[in-house]
């Protein structure tokens, strides 16, 4: 099936748990086996913004086991420029915060994905700072009117205030503070500096 890798964090010696977005069986919590040694089942390392196909199976617990993951994925071009990787990871948290471990409706679980898959790749397009916060802004409010979160109508359109009003919506949501949003801060200073 086809993911999105939203967090990776190591595991004892050799394995790594991830968060995945999937069109089909939306967030799953994995572990990838072996997954710092063996390229075998997975091709290069599994890391953030990688897409591509993701094979799982039932684990024991709640973590589902990474049979393999093939990336295909063009968003690698995200780690290549300092703002697109901070606005990417924001999402990638975001999404991970608000979307529930295997929603049960396919179709939105599609369109969640594709939201996102769109959101990244267009970060991926432009260098212009102001054109990527539109970008992660319309991702960002996308994301909670399809996961049933109702957002105040002045916050939908993009400007620096409205982005910071989502962030902090998306917090009180979540009840969980966005360890990203520092470095867009940051971004923030800069283009109002600017």
């Amino acid at each position: 099936m086809e993911a999105i890798i939203l967090r990776t964090f190591p595991f004892g010696e050799s394995d790594i748990i991830v968060r995945a977005l999937t069109k089909e069986r939306g967030k799953l919590s994995c572990i990838a086996k072996y997954a710092r040694k063996s390229k075998k089942r997975f091709f290069g390392s599994i890391e953030i913004f990688d897409s591509g196909r993701i094979t799982v199976k039932e684990g024991k617990g709640d973590l589902k086991k990474i049979e393999s993951f093939n990336s295909h994925s063009k968003l690698w071009k995200l780690r290549e420029n300092l703002s697109s990787l901070n606005l990417a990871s924001l999402l990638c948290e975001a999404y991970d915060h608000v979307i529930k471990e295997e929603q049960s409706n396919k179709s939105e679980n599609s369109l969640i994905f594709e939201i996102l898959n769109l959101g990244l790749e267009e970060l991926t397009k432009t260098k212009d700072l102001k054109t990527m916060f539109k970008i992660s802004h319309l991702t960002l409010v996308k994301l909670l009117e399809n996961t049933g979160y109702q957002t105040k109508e002045k916050i939908k359109a993009p400007s620096m205030n409205n982005f910071k009003s989502l962030i902090y919506e998306i917090e009180k949501l979540t009840e969980r503070e966005l360890a990203s949003k520092e470095q867009v801060y940051l971004m923030f200073r800069k283009l109002e500096d600017g």
